[in-house]
């Protein structure tokens, strides 16, 4: 039997946007639960940081990835459809966040962006 190349590269893919959902989800789980019983303090994004920086370091292509593993996270946390709507707004928001560093900040033109 021969494996076909694109097969593999697909594998690669699906596994990298598997862990990075998982690694998403467990910093989510991990934090957000500490910091909600203190109420007065500000909630920190480190889901939303830590999906910066995987979207710096792999490119945007790999944004499922992020919107998967906030979709799981906020699939515990609330029971309607509001969560997909969240996923999707804390996805979009690491996706133009990375845009405007890569454009403003660090001047790569647009066409680079892809991966």
């Amino acid at each position: 039997m021969q494996i076909n190349k694109n097969s593999i590269i697909f594998f690669r893919y699906f596994l990298k946007i598997s862990i990075i959902a998982i690694i998403y989800f467990g910093v989510g789980k991990l934090v957000l639960p500490i910091f909600a019983l203190h109420y007065p303090t500000p909630l920190p994004r480190y889901p939303s940081e830590i999906a910066i920086i995987i979207l710096l370091w792999f490119g945007i292509s790999i944004c499922p990835a992020i919107f998967l593993g906030s979709a799981l996270l906020f699939f515990w946390n609330t029971t309607s459809w509001f969560r997909l709507l969240t996923a999707l707004c804390s996805t979009l928001e690491a996706v133009a966040t990375v845009y405007l560093l890569k454009t403003i900040a660090l001047g790569i033109p647009l066409k680079s962006l892809s991966v």
